[in-house]
């Protein structure tokens, strides 16, 4: 199973987890270098997507943090010599905040992480509404034929788009992953990783972040490619810390969307192996012609969102790249305005710590999931960008 991301940060996590829980109050409005922002939720576990409801409550993903019910992987590319595992749990949910209360109104929604620690796990990864209700995606971060061998049959529906109904826990209702199997819209690897979800009309848009694909899911549950993101060829830093050769194809890594002003969609990229500083993008998609770059230059990036002003949003997860991070344990993140001029500003970055999602509420408040690795840590900041 391709675990580099998880393992990059599971590996930081033991490093910052505790250092870097300083500086940030729940009860009012703090002010650092830059914004006012407060915490409006805590305690959560791998927060991820968050999208609001048509109550006016905001509905964040919760990936969970796997379980103790652990699984020895079989060695392979990654792991040679064996002995890494994979611990699962129904520890997925989806948390409702209004009002200054939080509830985890979904539980026991499947969700896996490298160790019983539960750091940077896999599980719920975005929401969105519909007519119909709340929509949620989980992740799978693998080939989904390698995945079916390893992961209990107990723990079904990673890789799938559900549909969240009240009294039952998941009603499946496409499996992305699967598709991924099927036709691997962008040939480089099989491995699917739905990350985001939004809704348009009586469609829902997928970015499956390991299959490097926009979706569309058509109302009758039929699957379209959007749009494909081809590796990047890229030169490689003479500083790494390992062998790579000069230049080497870098993947994409779509893992956030959003329907722009001009109807078309934008979509946010982590930038891949070798995670490196200013690899990431954000593409403008309009669908039956090929993506292009709106904007580029940002590092890991994890969210992306437009205010009413037309002006977009870029969360980066880690502003030195996430090797960098691992090396030095800084997981410093960044909110990045670009605004419709091409300026941009660096709306917070003290404070931000792991940060893994993003949207905009119609107050014109930014909110963002903070601690976004960390399970029981996670929160949700409220700023004010102005």
């Amino acid at each position: 199973m391709n675990r580099r991301l998880a393992v990059t940060v599971r590996i930081l996590v033991l490093l910052v987890m505790f250092a870097s829980l300083a500086g940030i109050s729940r009860a009012a409005w703090a002010e650092g270098q830059g914004p006012y922002y407060k915490v409006i939720a805590s305690g959560l576990n791998n927060p991820r997507g968050m999208s609001f409801g048509p109550d006016g409550a905001l509905y964040v993903a919760e990936a969970g943090k796997g379980g103790t019910d652990c699984v020895d992987l079989p060695p392979g590319e990654e792991d040679p010599e064996g002995g890494s595992q994979l611990c699962f749990g129904f520890t997925g949910a989806i948390t409702r905040i209004s009002h200054g209360h939080q509830t985890r109104i979904f539980k026991n929604l499947p969700s896996y992480a490298d160790s019983p620690e539960g750091g940077a796990a896999t599980g719920p990864n975005g929401v969105a509404f519909t007519l119909k209700g709340l929509r949620v995606v989980i992740g799978l971060g693998a080939n989904p034929e390698e995945a079916a061998a390893v992961i209990p049959a107990k723990y079904k529906y990673f890789g799938y788009l559900g549909q969240m109904v009240w009294g039952k826990k998941i009603q499946p209702l496409v499996d992305i992953a699967g598709y991924e199997a099927m036709y691997n819209p962008e040939p480089t690897a099989v491995d699917s990783n739905p990350y985001a979800v939004i809704n348009d009309g009586s469609m829902g848009i997928v970015a499956d972040a390991g299959g490097n694909s926009l979706l569309r899911v058509d109302k009758y549950g039929n699957i379209e490619t959007l749009a494909i993101f081809s590796p990047v060829v890229m030169t490689m830093p003479t500083d790494l810390p390992f062998p790579l050769p000069p230049e080497m194809p870098v993947e994409v890594v779509p893992n956030s969307v959003v329907k722009g002003p001009d109807g078309a969609y934008y979509v946010g990229s982590l930038g891949g192996f070798p995670f490196l500083k200013g690899a990431s993008k954000v593409y403008r998609v309009v669908p039956g012609q090929e993506p292009t770059v709106y904007a580029d230059g940002f590092t890991s990036t994890n969210g992306i969102a437009f205010d009413r002003m037309g002006n977009l949003y870029v969360l980066e997860m880690a502003t030195n790249g996430l090797l960098a991070a691992e090396m030095g344990g800084d997981f410093t993140g960044a909110l990045i305005r670009v605004n419709k001029d091409g300026t941009r500003d660096v709306v917070m970055s003290e404070g931000l710590v792991a940060p893994t999602g993003l949207t905009v509420g119609r107050d014109g408040y930014i909110y963002v999931a903070n601690f976004g690795v960390m399970p029981g840590q996670g929160q949700i900041l409220k700023i004010r960008p102005w």
